[in-house]
């Protein structure tokens, strides 16, 4: 997938998760449902017979998802293939107010070659802050999306 289409596509489907769903942020509802309805957003536009957007995933292939040293956990929203590394296009985690130094380092964990996501993104759903991230040679480079 090309980084300005991602980005196109992420800007819109926030837009209608602040317009159409903003009483799930104005008024404190767990970061689960606004997840939801951002992922349904995602899956409109994105879904094709074997990419799919998937909330709270947490395998890797057939195993459980294993970050760092035994670490473990699920991802808020996935656009990928399931049971395959062939085509994960993109990961995204997300909190109502703070993205965590955890948070940051399970998307650049998946960015490695042995989970293979073109593309990670962190979204503070208060703050309107979106980061996309993205490894070029090695290196893990970062850019703040104007939502």
């Amino acid at each position: 997938m090309e980084k300005q289409k991602l980005i196109d596509t992420l800007r819109d489907c926030l837009h209608q998760v602040y317009n159409v769903d903003a009483h799930l942020i104005e008024n404190n509802l767990d970061e689960r449902c606004i997840n939801h309805r951002l992922a349904m957003y995602l899956s409109q536009r994105l879904e094709t017979d074997t990419l799919r957007v998937d909330t709270e995933y947490n395998r890797h292939l057939v195993d459980m998802k294993y970050y760092e040293d035994n670490t473990y956990g699920s991802i808020d929203i996935l656009f990928h293939k399931r049971g395959s590394d062939v085509n994960n296009i993109f990961a995204i985690e997300c909190k109502k107010r703070r993205i965590l130094q955890t948070d940051i380092t399970k998307i650049h964990a998946l960015l490695r070659p042995d989970f293979n996501y073109q593309y990670g993104v962190t979204i503070e759903y208060i703050s309107k802050e979106v980061k996309l991230y993205q490894r070029v040679r090695d290196k893990i480079e970062e850019e703040t999306i104007e939502i």
